[in-house]
């Protein structure tokens, strides 16, 4: 089982989301109007996704997300 965190993206435009998902982040939602996405990424790599996602100017800024991710399992 792969442990999984959350983020909460709120980005300036739309365009980031394809930088997004080159940093290995699996988008699950993206909300248009208010500008944010939901995504995934494997437990050891949290931290240092979130120090590269806070470095684009197009990110507003990443919040971790409040959904229990115990229950689900990934297998590699």
């Amino acid at each position: 089982m792969v442990k999984r965190k959350g983020f909460i993206i709120y980005f300036k435009s739309k365009k980031i989301l394809k930088d997004i998902k080159k940093f290995h982040v699996n988008i699950t939602y993206v909300n248009d109007k208010l500008n944010y996405a939901v995504g995934f990424v494997d437990d050891p790599y949290y931290e240092s996704t979130k120090v590269r996602l806070l470095q684009n100017k197009a990110i507003k800024k990443v919040e971790e997300s409040l959904i229990d991710m115990d229950h689900l399992e990934f297998e590699e």
